[in-house]
């Protein structure tokens, strides 16, 4: 929905089904999203809100929300786009989800370069949780331990 030429409304639900698991283990839930896009010219801010009734594992409720600004800018053949991205993430029962605590912030600063149909992605992805604090290894991977790699041939 475009209640203007610059913002966009998004409505939407995302029904999950694993088949092949006992409902028991509760694998499959569902996704309500709200999403508002607006261009501002040089910048572009997008909203987006997330809720399960039912997370995934049986976790109880999870609120997704998350704002991300990004800055576009074209060059002939090559665009390139600086964006940020700030959230949270609520969750009624955190152990089953694999979270310390039940919520946490996460952020990203990335670079996107665009040319003759393909895309490079640099960034840098964090959160609040302590990798020490994670309950699973995937809970909270350790986006930090990139910033010092040095790639060479």
């Amino acid at each position: 929905m475009r209640p203007t030429k610059d913002l966009k409304l998004d409505f939407g639900y995302v029904c999950v089904n694993n088949r092949g698991f006992s409902p028991e283990l509760g694998y499959d839930y569902g996704d309500f999203n709200v999403a508002v896009d607006d261009d501002f010219g040089p910048f572009a801010v997008n909203g987006r809100l997330r809720f399960r009734p039912k997370a995934f594992g049986n976790a109880g409720w999870e609120f997704n929300k998350r704002l991300l600004l990004s800055v576009p800018r074209k060059f002939e053949s090559v665009s390139i786009k600086a964006y940020g991205v700030v959230g949270n993430l609520s969750v009624e029962r955190y152990l089953q989800y694999g979270i310390p605590g039940p919520d946490y912030w996460y952020w990203q600063l990335g670079l996107v370069t665009s040319a003759f149909g393909l895309d490079l992605t640099l960034a840098d992805t964090d959160s609040s949780i302590e990798s020490s604090g994670a309950a699973t290894p995937t809970a909270a991977p350790a986006a930090s331990s990139c910033r010092s790699r040095r790639l060479s041939r």
